[in-house]
């Protein structure tokens, strides 16, 4: 029997194209097990089908021409179908995430400069077995305890022999100033100053290459805390390589081991604690809340699954290439559904020809699912080895898109009924599981509110009795400080201060001679506290200080230290601008105490 081809075929009914919606089903029965290859509705590949050998030897020339219209339309006809810090190598940054005080606007400034040469704090230096640990007092009276095995490392092996520590602490003005250690940082727009009780820097060496302490082990060090408050001082560690102070906790207090009987009196300055993990109550609270979602989730998995939503048809547009695909729908039933429909080249086809595409008497074709599911799809044309695959899109134009689109309608409207249906199903599904939520939730809220209330009166009890223990104990008591640190580095006990008020102006620093002086810091002493406040030189329109105060100005230029003392003060003037002259100390200080002697610390 002869085949037949249908050039003006009787246009399919709207139920038959609404049978053949899906082009999945249809391409799995029209494509090969390869994928490309078509098949007739015997199941044949195409290429093995009566139909399209005579195609191929007969009719092809006439069926499978190309035809090229004139204008810019173009088409062709086919046949076919912490509270802690983690220790540091050099190549690491700080990964800790605690909090930072210092806000991003100072970072860049943050770094640590010695401002004389030749006059930082030195550093006193111990040697300990990594196998056995030990436990060194510094001349200032500092106790540093070292556990056994405790150094590694950049890689975390452990390390055996001897170890130099490196140790200094900076206990008043003085060292602040000399060590060059920032002690200021901005939070939520405020600048605060640092007032210490103490600070250490601790560094470890073997051989000369830094050592590490490995995780679980650390160093505990007990320092004169100089302190003359309780429970507001904070343990921090300086950042080098983000330039900031990362908060660690809180410090101890001790009655320091030389005074009195010698006996160790220690007292936790805040042992209350922040929760680790959520109480009995709260984890049961939890487990509801997940089986709750569970349930929500099962229900919503056991509704109808949902039809595939119809796919809009596209008119054609004049100006694209496309193919025209003839079939004979006795012998190719599967592929009603695509009657009236043409084939358009999609524009990520960049190296399409249409000379070759319409100027070839192409043997086979074959159609497959495009990258884009249901949206498009490939036309792999073959003559002999030759091979050219296209991205096309069915489109339709005239009568044939009007029909699609009132086909497309009547379907699209089915579907709406049903989506819409299923999705008011899975709505209360969703409204009885937000409701069974927001009522675990509360009743977690609740518990997380007595809970912080409980910490509350604990922390008042334990600050009542700690300041009627420092309030009791004799004054020729010396505190310590003490504090863990699991890595090497800057460490200090401190409690934010505000900057000082009283009079604040903007003050421009000169010589004796009215030469402006240009220095990166400028630094005020007040003797009522153990810190030092400090000013870069552009921040020194904002100086303020306490006119109640012993107070000493002082800056750094070309490593002389000029000078403005306490009795010259009364020359700053609030809420005005004034040049300010600061005296150059002529004396040439070798020593931080001879700095001491001078400021009168």
């Amino acid at each position: 029997m002869k085949p037949k081809i249908n050039i003006d075929r009787e246009k399919p009914s709207s139920e038959e194209i609404h049978s053949h919606k899906d082009f999945n089903s249809v391409l799995k029965q029209f494509n090969s097990t390869g994928g490309s290859a078509q098949v007739g509705a015997s199941g044949k590949p195409l290429w093995k089908s009566t139909g399209f050998l005579v195609a191929a030897a007969v009719v092809v020339i006439s069926a499978v021409s190309v035809l090229v219209y004139q204008g810019s339309h173009t088409a062709a006809t086919v046949s076919a179908p912490v509270t802690d810090v983690k220790q540091l190598s050099p190549a690491e940054k700080d990964k800790t995430g605690k909090e930072s005080l210092t806000s991003s606007a100072s970072l860049p400034r943050m770094h640590i400069t010695p401002p004389i040469k030749g006059m930082d704090i030195p550093f006193q230096n111990y040697a300990v077995d990594a196998s056995k640990g030990g436990e060194f007092q510094t001349k200032q009276g500092t106790h540093i305890h070292v556990p056994k095995n405790a150094f590694g490392d950049e890689k975390g092996n452990a390390v055996k022999g001897n170890i130099e520590l490196r140790f200094r602490e900076f206990h008043d003005p003085v060292d602040f100033f000399l060590c060059g250690i920032p002690m200021s940082y901005d939070s939520a727009g405020v600048r605060y100053q640092f007032e210490s009780a103490g600070m250490v820097e601790l560094l470890g060496f073997r051989e000369g290459k830094p050592v590490y302490i490995l995780p679980g082990k650390k160093v505990d060090i007990e320092i004169d805390s100089k302190r003359t408050g309780g429970t507001e001082f904070n343990v921090y560690r300086f950042d080098t390589a983000n330039c900031n102070w990362v908060y660690l906790g809180k410090d101890k207090t001790m009655k320091s081991r030389n005074a009195g009987t010698g006996v160790t009196d220690s007292v936790q300055t805040s042992p209350t604690q922040a929760r680790q993990e959520a109480s009995p109550e709260e984890k049961a609270l939890d487990r509801q809340a997940e089986e709750v979602k569970e349930t929500a989730d099962k229900k919503v998995v056991q509704l109808p699954a949902l039809p595939a939503e119809p796919v809009k048809p596209n008119k054609m547009k004049a100006s694209k290439h496309s193919f025209d695909v003839h079939f004979d729908e006795k012998e190719f039933p599967e592929m009603k559904q695509y009657a009236g429909a043409k084939w358009e080249v999609g524009e990520e086809n960049t190296s399409f020809d249409e000379h070759v595409a319409y100027g070839t008497q192409w043997e086979d074709i074959g159609i497959s699912e495009g990258p884009r599911k249901g949206i498009n799809y490939k036309i792999t044309l073959k003559k002999g080895l030759t091979t050219q695959t296209y991205i096309v899109y069915p489109v339709f134009e005239g009568k044939a898109f009007d029909k699609a689109m009132a086909d497309f309608n009547a379907v699209y409207e089915k579907y709406s009924a049903v989506h819409n249906s299923r999705m008011e199903k899975e709505k209360v599904i969703r409204t009885e599981e937000e409701a069974q939520l927001t009522e675990l939730k509360k009743k977690r809220e609740a518990l997380e509110r007595k809970y912080e209330a409980q910490q509350q009166v604990m922390r008042q009890k334990e600050e009542t009795k700690l300041n009627a223990h420092m309030s009791a104990m004799d004054n020729s008591d010396k505190l310590m400080s003490t504090f863990s640190v699991s890595g090497f580095g800057v460490f200090n006990c401190d409690r934010p201060d505000v900057y000082p008020h009283g009079i604040s102006a903007h003050i421009r620093l000169q010589d004796e001679n009215g030469k402006t002086l240009h220095s990166e810091k400028v630094y005020l002493m007040d003797k009522s506290k153990n810190g030092l406040f400090s000013w870069y030189e552009s921040d020194i329109k904002d100086f303020s200080f306490d006119p109640q105060a012993t107070n000493t100005l002082f800056t750094v230029v070309d490593n002389r230290i000029y000078c403005l003392r306490n009795d010259d003060f009364v020359l700053i003037k609030s809420g005005v601008a004034v040049d300010v002259k600061l005296k150059p100390v002529k004396q040439e200080f070798k020593s931080a105490d001879e700095i001491r002697a001078y400021m009168g610390i």
